[in-house]
């Protein structure tokens, strides 16, 4: 029993320090990865019915991981601080590139729950904010919150242009000039016997 327990914590371990070590893409690349990636699925799910898509077809938990890895190089670059407040603006030109290409509310057709959700995600994307929501925080915190806010409002925006896209109504984020094709993917070497 012993034994087993020693492999699981050296594999752990060994797990942790891979992570460690693989490299973080930056935010534009990791967007363009993932906006590929949505094509993709777009492609493959083309002819199903939208409630019958295994897992959905909406889902912005990639955006997030995109603004979290560009705070991640941030804190381990020489100027954390105004690397993020560069970050928080690159996110934010890129949802005004997103929001640019939306139609208006009422403008996709589907199914009501669709058109509903479209509708809704729209509005909250175009919305007003209620206020500077990082003030009075320490500068390091109020930078750190900037650069997270920033991808909230991009998020939304992107949920916008996904339901958008999949109606037909905008054109792909590369034609649309937020993302670029991402780069090949080399195919890892296999090991040696195999």
């Amino acid at each position: 029993m012993k034994g087993a327990v020693l492999f699981l914590a050296l594999f752990a371990a060994d797990a942790a320090l891979a992570q460690d070590q693989a490299p973080i893409p930056d935010f534009q690349t990791c967007m363009d990865v993932y906006m590929d990636r949505y094509e993709q699925k777009l492609i493959v799910n083309r002819s199903i019915d939208i409630d019958a898509v295994e897992g959905g077809l909406w889902d912005v938990g990639q955006v997030y991981t995109c603004g979290g890895g560009g705070i991640v190089l941030c804190d381990r670059s020489d100027a954390p601080l105004p690397c993020q407040r560069d970050l928080a603006d690159e996110q934010d030109a890129m949802t005004g590139a997103v929001l640019a290409e939306l139609p208006p509310a009422g403008a996709v057709d589907g199914k009501a729950w669709v058109e509903a959700l479209y509708d809704k995600t729209y509005l909250l994307a175009n919305g007003t904010s209620a206020g500077p929501d990082c003030d009075g925080m320490p500068e390091i915190m109020e930078v750190w919150c900037g650069a997270n806010e920033a991808n909230n409002r991009l998020r939304i925006a992107v949920l916008a242009w996904q339901i958008a896209r999949w109606a037909g109504e905008v054109p792909s984020a590369v034609e649309s000039g937020w993302a670029r094709r991402p780069p090949a993917i080399r195919p890892r070497p296999r090991p040696e016997g195999r």
